[in-house]
């Protein structure tokens, strides 16, 4: 499926989907093969025979297997690491030149601002279809 089946199927934004597909990424039950081809771990998917399934769960990279007694460490070392690529890129794209958007002029009082809790308190569903 793509991530915009997916999000349909979902009922959410496709956004939300790819979040989704990277936690399931970082955790390696996911794999992305190509953009918008995810496969699943051989140790959690089926197969259309044992032996066929013990061939790919046999040919899986040791780094991604899922029996392992460091699973867990190195789970958390993917997570500290993807939050770590996402700061320096936040931080990379705020310190380059020519990325900052220019401030609007807007009169006294006309500007529309909510609230951090409000925008959190937002559903992140799709609106209704009219």
């Amino acid at each position: 499926m793509t991530e915009e089946e997916l999000a349909e199927a979902l009922d959410v934004h496709r956004s939300m989907v790819g979040r989704g597909l990277q936690a399931l990424i970082l955790a390696k039950l996911v794999f992305r093969q190509a953009k918008g081809i995810y496969l699943l771990n051989p140790m959690i998917s089926g197969a259309r025979s044992v032996t066929e399934h013990l061939e790919a769960i046999g040919s899986l990279d040791p780094a991604d297997r899922l029996d392992v007694d460091d699973y867990q460490e190195r789970y958390d070392a993917s997570v500290a690491q993807a939050e770590q690529e996402k700061k320096e890129k936040r931080l990379g794209r705020r310190s380059s030149p020519g990325h900052s958007k220019p401030a609007k002029a807007v009169a006294e009082g006309t500007a529309d601002v909510l609230s951090l809790s409000t925008v959190r308190d937002r559903s992140r569903r799709r609106p209704p279809r009219l």
